[in-house]
């Protein structure tokens, strides 16, 4: 079988693939990232209406603007952008790949699909996939020789995800190392131009830096600085690993100095360097991790191409009898790795509870008044634009309780257990007072808890009064008829 036929083969292969990924995402009521996703649909839903959220470090600028579009269509839209970013992410890496004097890198497009880190992160309203594809983007590009380009790209990449400061220093390293003095002020592109768009609004020029949302000391603890190197086996899958492994060498020994300096600058280097600071991070409880081990998608097409030149390796020994192997290889794994995943993503428990208690409201005669709730993934179903005071406070401060301000009679409080655990209004508090009567109370089964680990919220609708009751929330409590059960 001759290159070109394997090499058309595995475009093919590789659209049906996609097109399977692409029937499925917008179908999967599940998604992958949890309340995050939520989190960042409500910033780029409602962007457009209020433009100050595009300058939302949390959310990323980057990643609000092109998100902001499909968000109009909910998450399901949002899982199908993704899906397509994902695609172009593929062959972006498959040509980086090419350039590099790699043989049969439509199969490399293949293979991605192939890697748990990253489709799942295509089923979700995720940052990962976009800064992805900003980075294997700015590698290709400069593989090109389109340097200026590739430095503004890169330039870009702290406003789609906070690594992207190291994405920077690794380029402008090389360029320095290489004496191209010319593409280094290009990397400032970015943040000068974000610096003159949020001046305005936030009085300093660095007010992305000043603006960080994530604090020295980390809220969620901390945990085993090898959380993330023991996440490569499954992150990548046995296929992909036992070429990243190899292609460490290959990658090296295969080229001149120049071009082992840049392969080692622009796709060993920032690899590591990724994982290295989150394992850091997470060891340290610094930043705000969460020793999230899906961040690591955002590498792992860089992870893929020295892959690749591992298995090239294999392939120089027999090109003809080997080729054809390696491409059922690429397929095996694919389906080997999509049978461990269900189409479509079941929905969790949590985004169960939070649709009914959501909808619910949406539908009942309480969603005229004003809401406060915490929760994005409550949010969400409720269809209220969360950035409007009038219609909704995403907080309910202790210092307000029970009053909730002038003219707030017949608001509205959807109290979780999740969010409300640790701070703000306890849910004795509400129940204790006469200013709140308990309307509604949503609570899983039994079965959804055990399929749960017994970690699911549970949602409370209470109705300020116009003036205190006489009513005992407890007893309310023990209503049926104020109670739905959510399996």
């Amino acid at each position: 079988m001759g290159e070109k036929l394997i090499g058309r083969t595995g475009y093919a292969i590789f659209a049906l693939l996609l097109s399977w990924l692409f029937y499925w995402a917008p179908q999967s009521f599940g998604v992958f990232g949890g309340n995050d996703n939520f989190a960042h649909w409500i910033l780029a839903r409602y962007a457009w209406q209020h433009p100050e959220l595009f300058l939302r470090m949390w959310g990323r600028p980057v990643y609000t603007f092109l998100f902001s579009f499909s968000a109009y269509g909910g998450i399901p839209t949002m899982k199908v952008f993704n899906t397509l970013l994902l695609g172009v992410t593929a062959l972006v890496a498959a040509d980086t790949a090419k350039r590099l004097g790699m043989k049969f890198t439509p199969w490399l497009a293949v293979l991605t699909l192939s890697v748990p880190r990253l489709f799942e992160m295509s089923v979700s309203a995720m940052t990962e996939i976009t800064m992805a594809l900003v980075v294997v983007g700015a590698v290709n590009l400069y593989f090109r020789k389109q340097f200026l380009w590739a430095a503004l790209l890169i330039s870009f990449s702290p406003f789609t995800r906070p690594e992207g400061w190291l994405f920077i220093a690794a380029m402008g390293g090389l360029f320095a190392l290489l004496r191209n003095w010319r593409s280094i002020p290009w990397l400032a592109f970015g943040p000068v131009v974000m610096a003159l768009i949020g001046w305005p609004v936030y009085g300093s020029p660095l007010w992305f830096l000043e603006n960080n949302p994530y604090p020295m000391e980390s809220p969620y603890g901390s945990g085993s600085p090898w959380t993330f190197v023991n996440s490569l086996p499954r992150g990548m899958n046995t296929t992909v690993l036992i070429g990243f492994v190899t292609g460490h060498i290959t990658l090296w020994f295969a080229a001149d100095h120049r071009a082992r300096l840049e392969r080692f600058a622009l796709i060993v280097a920032p690899f590591w360097l990724y994982l290295i600071a989150h394992s850091y991070m997470w060891s340290k409880g610094i930043l705000g991790s969460m020793g999230l081990v899906r961040v690591l998608a955002s590498v792992m097409p860089l992870a893929l191409i020295i892959s690749w030149s591992g298995w090239n390796a294999v392939l120089r020994l027999r090109p003809k009898a080997l080729a054809p192997l390696l491409s059922l290889l690429c397929l095996f794994t694919v389906f080997q790795i999509w049978r461990n995943h269900p189409f479509p993503k079941p929905e969790g428990g949590i985004v169960r509870i939070s649709r009914s208690a959501g909808l619910w409201y949406r539908d009942s005669g309480y969603a005229k008044h004003k809401l406060y709730c915490q929760n994005s993934n409550i949010l969400y179903f409720t269809e209220k634009d969360p950035f409007t005071y009038n219609n909704v406070t995403r907080y309910l401060p202790a210092n307000m309780f029970p009053d909730l301000g002038e003219n707030e009679n017949g608001a509205f409080v959807l109290w979780d257990s999740r969010r409300f655990m640790t701070e703000r209004i306890s849910l004795d508090q509400l129940l204790d007072s006469p200013h709140f009567r308990l309307v509604q109370r949503f609570e899983p089964t039994e079965s959804l808890q055990a399929r749960n680990n017994g970690t699911l919220m549970r949602v409370y609708a209470f109705e300020k009064l116009d003036l205190p009751g006489n009513h005992d929330n407890r007893e309310l409590m023990a209503d049926p008829r104020i109670l739905t059960s959510v399996n």
